[in-house]
């Protein structure tokens, strides 16, 4: 399972599978309360994943639907580019720690 945290108006998401996966489990938790995180904006940890343009570029606009803008990225330094022309920050590689403390099912 993902993890979303909270941090005042801020979000963190730590992904911990594949990206469409992963949108599709917080598409279904925030639909439980779609207006909690309206108006937040959020940082995403891919840890490892180095997902394609189209697959981040939806999981923005999954974020948008529930009024969550996405302001940035960190994972492979190989995301750089991508998430350049995506117009989204990219906040360096994944801090080993949090990486390894990411639920596992």
């Amino acid at each position: 399972m993902s993890t979303v945290r909270g941090r005042g108006r801020n979000v963190e998401i730590a992904v911990d599978r594949a990206l469409p996966a992963a949108g599709e489990e917080l598409r279904t938790n925030f639909s439980e309360r779609p207006d909690f995180y309206r108006g937040s904006h959020a940082v995403a940890n891919f840890g490892a994943l180095e997902p394609a343009a189209a697959e981040i570029a939806a999981f923005r606009d999954l974020l948008a639907e529930f009024g969550i803008t996405l302001d940035g990225v960190s994972g492979a330094d190989s995301l750089a580019g991508t998430l350049a022309e995506l117009q989204l920050a990219y906040l360096g590689p994944a801090p080993v720690a949090e990486v390894s403390a990411l639920p596992r099912s």
